[in-house]
């Protein structure tokens, strides 16, 4: 819930975030390192190879943004927040209406988690490089200062 004092609206069109490619490339790697440090041969090179497969599997889908659950657009306007989620060059359907029930917002980026009445409930990544410079920080200035429902 938002106070009637509702700052302009924002319209957000969420681009690929190379701080979080990084970071499934950092994670995946850190994986693979402990599996050669601490597993047979045998098992580090299986181990490898499907660290390899995710990786490739979440960088395509994340960049691509194949999956019909990829949000691609957030707008908040008259105190309330709509999502467009899709593929990014396929069909977009739009949830109306939905609450924002948590945030977490910290000096490298936010967690927005919505709640929906088809998708249930819906967390959403933004890091800095998500958004321009002004977007991100009109958008930070809003989570920070809205109430929870």
């Amino acid at each position: 819930m938002i106070s009637t004092r509702s700052p302009k609206p924002l319209d957000l069109r969420l681009k690929p975030s190379n701080w979080l490619s990084a970071y499934f490339i950092a994670l995946h790697c850190i994986v693979v390192a402990s599996g050669f440090l601490a597993l047979p041969l045998f098992v580090a090179l299986a181990l490898s190879w499907l660290a390899a497969m995710s990786l490739l599997y979440y960088l395509i889908s994340y960049f691509g943004f194949l999956r019909r659950r990829t949000v691609i657009r957030l707008i908040f306007a008259e105190n309330h927040w709509r999502i467009y989620m899709g593929a990014r060059h396929g069909t977009v359907s739009m949830i109306d209406r939905v609450e924002c029930v948590s945030r977490v917002v910290l000096p490298f980026g936010m967690l927005l988690r919505f709640k929906t009445i088809s998708a249930g409930i819906l967390s959403v990544p933004i890091l800095p490089d998500s958004l321009d410079k002004e977007q991100y920080r009109r958008l930070r200035c809003l989570v920070n200062f809205t109430r929870e429902s």
